[in-house]
């Protein structure tokens, strides 16, 4: 469990780190804000399934989440 927990979050803490080298580097490209809004949506769904226990959850909010999180990005996306 505890190896588990670890790796979640070097994993986020690598993410983050790629997130601002990114933003540094491509400020005004239109890629920029997909590929910045895409590792947010993965954070966010390490963060919920990890450390808030989403993974013991019924498949119907599992599902319902990850739907969630991709239609939300997609909207910010497209406005």
């Amino acid at each position: 469990m505890r190896s588990t927990l670890t790796t979640t979050w070097l994993l986020l803490m690598f993410l983050v780190i790629l997130m601002s080298l990114f933003a540094h580097f491509e400020p005004h490209s239109s890629f920029f804000w997909t590929v910045i809004l895409g590792l947010s949506g993965l954070k966010f769904l390490l963060v919920a399934f990890q450390f808030m226990e989403m993974k013991r959850a019924n498949s119907f909010w599992k599902v319902f989440l990850v739907l969630f999180v991709v239609l939300f990005i997609a909207l910010l996306l497209f406005l």
